[in-house]
């Protein structure tokens, strides 16, 4: 399906075909890290280049709001070793260990719950800062890039009514939504084939094990 003159499908064999070899020599040389960060600067690149300055107007998504952040969240492996890296290398060791004792806790409220239980009771992101701004930001899941909204209010409602089990819509850029989704896709393929667990696991437990 073409959005922007984009057909998804023929892009994420294009970025199956580009990344596997680059994702699999980094790999074997320990040098994973670096090359997910060009994948994912040549996925942003791909997305300011289709985006019109009006489209960007359009997009409500802020510092400071953080409502969005309370849903569930899947991430690949290399994307939660990212993460990890990228904690290790900014992070004291002091605030490392109230993160982990943050997800322990996170962990254990939202066991066993699904999406909407989840929604109902309001657990925001361990790596959402109290200013409501996103403390991981430059190496934040493929699956939260491709959310955003043209009106906070509707987000906030959306999440009401989906804690009671109805729904609400929520207009946002379907192209980033459809961008970001389709890496995911095709990164989770080059991950099984490089012979590596494809699967997405939550946020918080994948990012913790990575710790």
């Amino acid at each position: 399906m073409k959005r922007y003159g984009v057909d998804f499908y023929v892009w994420r064999q294009q970025l199956e075909q580009d990344w596997h070899q680059v994702i699999q020599r980094a790999l074997k040389k320990e040098q994973l890290n670096g090359a997910l960060e060009q994948f994912l600067d040549a996925v942003e690149q791909k997305l300011e280049r289709k985006l019109t300055p009006h489209d960007s107007e359009r997009i409500a998504c802020r510092a400071g709001c953080g409502t969005c952040c309370q849903v569930h969240v899947a991430v690949l492996q290399p994307e939660a070793e990212n993460i990890a890296a990228y904690l290790k290398e900014n992070w004291t060791s002091e605030q490392l260990e109230t993160l982990q004792q943050r997800m322990q806790k996170m962990l254990v409220r939202i066991e066993g719950l699904d999406e909407v239980e989840r929604a109902a009771v309001s657990c925001s992101c361990v790596f959402l800062s109290d200013e409501g701004s996103c403390s991981i930001y430059p190496v934040r899941p493929l699956l939260c890039r491709s959310l955003t909204s043209t009106c906070s209010e509707s987000c906030r409602q959306a999440l009401r009514m989906q804690a009671l089990g109805e729904s609400c819509q929520v207009e946002m850029n379907l192209f980033q939504k459809e961008l970001f989704d389709t890496a995911y896709l095709a990164l989770a393929s080059i991950w099984q084939r490089c012979g590596k667990d494809h699967r997405g696991y939550e946020l918080t437990a994948a990012v913790s094990e990575a710790l």
